[in-house]
C-alpha cells in the first residue's frame, strides 16, 4: 500500500497474507494516525489468490476508486483506497511474493530487492507534485433529518438535491423544495448554490446563494442537516 496523500507514518505498508487489519488503533497491522479513521477501519485478506478489501462497519467508510464499498471487494493493481482522509494505492505484489514457500529440494531463485517488488515506479517517484495531483473526493453525510444516516459521494460536474425523485441526492423532506439546490464541481472546489428555494439553504448557519465548501461544513436544507467530508 502506498500513501498518496493523508498521515501516514511512513510512505508504504506491506500487506502481509493472510490477514492485515488497518485502522486508528495501534493493535492493528497497520496503524495510521488518521483523526477521521475508525480505530477498526478496514482489513485486507488474501483468500483464492486474490487481495480481498473488506470494510470493517468504519463511521467514515471505505472508499474504491472514489466509489463507496458495500461489504468487501476484490482489489486489482493501481486501485486507490481512501479511508477517513488517508488515500491509499493497492500495488500488486510479484506472484513469488504469494507463493507458499518452498519444499525442501525445491528450487529457489533469487528475489529481488524490496522497491523492485513492491513497486513499479522508483520510490523517489512518490513527491510531492504527484501527490497534489490526485483530485479530492467529497462525500456528504445526512447527520439530521428523514435520511439520516445516508452518505453520498459527489465526484460529477453537477450534483442536484432535492424533494424530486428526479434529483440525483433525494431527501424526502416536506420542507425541501422539489429542486433544492444543486453542487458544482470546479476544478478541485466544490460550489454549494440554492435553486431559489422556499426555505432557503443554510451553511454553518448562515443563509447562502452560493458558496464554496469546505471539510466539516454544515448544511441545512428544511430540516435535514448534511455535514461535508473530504477525501
Amino acid at each position: 500500500l502506498v500513501v498518496l496523500r493523508g498521515r501516514g507514518t511512513q510512505p508504504r505498508y506491506e500487506v502481509l497474507p493472510p490477514l492485515v487489519t488497518i485502522g486508528r488503533s495501534v493493535t492493528n497491522d497497520i496503524q495510521i494516525p488518521d483523526s477521521e479513521m475508525s480505530r477498526k477501519h478496514a482489513e485486507i485478506v488474501f483468500r483464492d489468490g486474490r487481495f480481498i478489501l473488506r470494510d470493517l462497519l468504519s463511521t467514515m467508510g471505505t472508499y474504491v476508486n472514489r466509489k463507496l464499498i458495500q461489504g468487501e471487494v476484490v482489489l486489482h493493481d493501481g486501485d486507490e483506497i481512501a479511508m477517513g482522509g488517508t488515500l491509499l494505492q493497492f500495488v500488486m505484489p510479484r506472484q513469488h511474493e504469494t507463493d507458499p514457500p518452498p519444499s525442501v529440494g525445491d528450487e529457489v531463485h533469487p528475489q529481488l530487492p524490496y522497491e523492485q517488488t513492491r513497486l513499479h515506479t522508483p520510490a523517489s517517484s512518490w513527491d510531492v507534485d504527484d501527490q497534489t495531483r490526485v483530485q479530492r473526493v467529497m462525500t456528504l453525510m445526512i447527520e439530521e433529518g428523514p435520511n439520516a444516516g445516508e452518505k453520498f459521494v459527489i465526484s460529477a460536474q453537477r450534483t442536484t438535491i432535492g424533494r424530486s425523485i428526479a434529483n440525483d441526492i433525494q431527501i424526502i423532506d416536506q420542507e425541501v423544495s422539489r429542486k433544492h439546490a444543486e453542487i458544482l464541481r470546479r476544478d478541485e472546489a466544490f460550489i454549494l448554490r440554492d435553486l431559489g428555494s422556499t426555505t432557503g439553504t443554510f451553511v454553518n448557519g448562515e443563509p447562502i446563494e452560493e458558496i464554496e465548501l469546505q471539510n466539516e461544513d454544515e448544511i441545512l436544507i428544511g430540516n435535514t442537516l448534511l455535514v461535508v467530508m473530504f477525501l
